[in-house]
């Protein structure tokens, strides 16, 4: 893996609508998720790219949402929406429970902020 350049984004991490214990899901109730979301936001996936952790042990998908409505949080655009796992090259890493998003799917999602490096982002 080649060195490079560390940036510091802002992670920004879907609040899933349940919590995983194996395969058991349990529903979390929409006040709560709404409580402890730190934006929610209706937008439109522009294109999705995946990158390393700057430890290179983790494959997080950086996925860029045009922003169409703010129901909570500071207005914004265009946002990245960060989920883990994803395939760079022959690497690939799936991660259950997770969000997969494609191009052009639209959705209302629940955010929390978080920081974490990525490697050539």
């Amino acid at each position: 893996m080649k060195n490079s350049s560390r940036a510091l984004i802002l992670f920004v991490s879907l609040l899933l609508c349940g919590v995983s214990f194996g395969q058991l899901m349990i529903e979390v109730p929409l006040e709560k998720q709404i409580a402890e979301s730190d934006a929610i936001i209706e937008g439109k996936v522009l294109s999705k790219k995946s990158y390393w952790d700057s430890n290179l042990n983790s494959i997080y998908t950086v996925n860029t949402i045009e922003v169409y409505k703010v129901f909570k949080g500071k207005p914004h655009k265009i946002i990245a929406l960060i989920t883990p796992g994803g395939n760079i090259g022959t690497e690939i890493q799936v991660v259950r429970p997770s969000l997969v998003l494609n191009a052009e799917e639209t959705g209302v999602f629940f955010l929390k902020d978080k920081s974490i490096l990525l490697d050539n982002y």
